[in-house]
C-alpha cells in the first residue's frame, strides 16, 4: 500500500471515531437508576457522567444523597462492629462451671460412681482456655457395706472450635489435664486412703449458649493414674459453664 493510501485510510479510522459520541452522551436520564448510574461520584471522576445530570439533580438529588449516606452508615457500623468482636475476641475472660455425672471404673471391685465436678479459669479468646478444677465422687463395691471415694484436682488447658464467627455460638471442644488424685475405701467405722497419684485426664464435648453469658454442656471423660495397679475411670457428664 503506498503511503499516500495510508495516510487516507488513518484519516477515515480518526473521523469516525471522532463521530461516535461517549456511553454516557448517548445515554438519556429517563429514570432515579440512569441518574444513579450517569451522575455517580465515580461517573465524574472517570469522566464517563451525562452533562444533563445538573438537570435532574433538583428532582432525584435528594434521594441519591440519602442513599449515599445510609450506605455510609451501614458501611462504618459493620466496620465498628466488627471491630468491637475482634477486640471481644481478644480480650480475656473469665469463667467458673459445675457438672454433675456418672463414673465407671475400670475393675469388678468397685460399682458405677456419681461424681460432682468444680472448675474456674480463664479464656484468652475463642479458640483456647485454661482452668483448674476439683472433683469428688463416689460409689458402692461388691461388699454390700463398703464404699469408696475419689477426690483430684487437675488443671485442664482447653481447646474449642466454635461452630460460627459470632460471640456467643455452639462449639466443641477437647480438654486434656494433669493433676492428682486419691481414691479411699471405707465401711464407715475404718477407712483406707490410698497414696495420693499422678493422674491425667481427656474431655470432650460439645457447649451450647442459653443465655449471654451461659452455657450448657455435655461432654465424655476418662481419668487414669500413672503408676501401675491403678484404677481408671470413664465417666459422662453434664454442667452449665458462666462467663464472666
Amino acid at each position: 500500500m503506498s503511503s499516500k493510501n495510508s495516510c487516507i485510510a488513518l484519516i477515515i479510522t480518526i473521523s469516525g471515531l471522532l463521530s461516535v459520541p461517549s456511553i454516557a452522551q448517548a445515554k438519556d436520564i429517563e429514570s432515579y437508576e440512569d441518574y444513579r448510574g450517569y451522575c455517580s461520584p465515580a461517573a465524574y471522576q472517570y469522566d464517563i457522567a451525562n452533562p444533563d445530570c445538573d438537570k435532574f439533580k433538583n428532582i432525584y438529588g435528594e434521594r441519591y444523597k440519602q442513599e449515599l449516606d445510609s450506605q455510609r452508615t451501614r458501611r462504618n457500623t459493620e466496620i465498628q462492629e466488627s471491630t468491637q468482636r475482634e477486640s471481644s475476641d481478644n480480650d480475656v475472660k473469665g469463667y467458673i462451671g459445675a457438672s454433675i455425672g456418672l463414673f465407671f471404673p475400670d475393675t469388678d471391685i468397685l460399682n458405677t460412681g456419681f461424681g460432682v465436678s468444680l472448675y474456674g479459669g480463664a479464656k484468652f479468646n475463642q479458640y483456647i482456655a485454661t482452668d483448674i478444677e476439683l472433683d469428688l465422687l463416689g460409689g458402692g463395691t461388691i461388699e454390700s457395706d463398703v464404699a469408696y471415694g475419689v477426690f483430684a484436682a487437675f488443671i485442664n488447658p482447653r481447646f474449642i472450635y466454635p461452630f460460627s464467627d459470632e460471640e456467643k455460638s455452639a462449639s466443641v471442644y477437647f480438654s486434656p489435664g494433669i493433676g492428682i488424685s486419691a481414691i479411699g475405701v471405707g465401711d464407715g467405722d475404718v477407712t483406707v486412703t490410698d497414696d495420693t497419684r499422678l493422674t491425667w485426664q481427656a474431655k470432650i464435648g460439645i457447649s451450647v449458649p442459653v443465655s449471654k453469658r451461659l452455657s450448657t454442656f455435655g461432654q465424655v471423660r476418662y481419668a487414669s493414674q500413672f503408676e501401675e495397679d491403678t484404677v481408671n475411670f470413664f465417666g459422662t457428664e453434664i454442667g452449665l459453664d458462666f462467663q464472666f
